[in-house]
């Protein structure tokens, strides 16, 4: 077994083991409307796309001057390539270079992705969150450990959540409200 697989199932067993000492409560949802779910939920939808639109900002601004220079050099070896197609070490130049500007590109999703989780980590941390505004809040009255880490998994959860991108949002809310609204026969 390798350490990722280990990993997942120690915190399998541990979240088990919690859930047997602490005796939590169950959660019950609170009653909501297609649309009041919805609604619920845009807040977060809006919040993805603040973070896209920031980190492509950033990013641009800090990468894109480099990454239009690879590109450069694609669009340059392509039309030498074409100039010269009996010239395989031509097509080899369109290759390496697509390669570099290919490798830079995965560079700055290598930035893009742990900033966008840790940004939406955080402003779930301030407060916007997804599932605390879906349950009764009354049902923590007498756990507060069990409120506690609810909490917590609803900042990571919906940190995640925003942080993966709009469309991420977008997909999860249509498919809750498909659900919710399943089509009549």
């Amino acid at each position: 077994m390798n350490k990722s697989n280990l990993l997942i199932v120690m915190v399998a067993l541990l979240a088990a083991v919690g859930g047997y000492l602490w005796a939590p409560q169950p959660i019950r949802f609170r009653q909501f409307s297609a649309a009041e779910f919805v609604q619920q939920l845009t807040p977060l939808l809006l919040v993805a796309l603040l973070i896209e639109r920031s980190l492509e900002v950033f990013l641009t601004t800090w990468r894109g001057g480099a990454a239009a220079k690879l590109q450069r050099g694609v669009d340059r070896a392509t039309a030498l390539a074409v100039t010269a197609p009996a010239d395989a070490s031509k097509l080899a130049d369109v290759h390496n270079a697509q390669d570099v500007s290919s490798g830079y590109k995965a560079d700055t999703q290598q930035i893009a992705m742990p900033a966008a989780l840790i940004l939406g980590i955080l402003i779930s941390t301030l407060g916007i969150r997804s599932l605390g505004n879906l349950v009764d809040p009354n049902i923590f009255a007498s756990h507060p450990t069990q409120h506690a880490w609810f909490t917590v998994a609803d900042v990571l959860l919906t940190g995640s959540l925003v942080g993966g991108g709009s469309d991420v949002v977008h997909s999860f809310m249509t498919a809750l409200t498909n659900f919710m609204n399943p089509p009549k026969p």
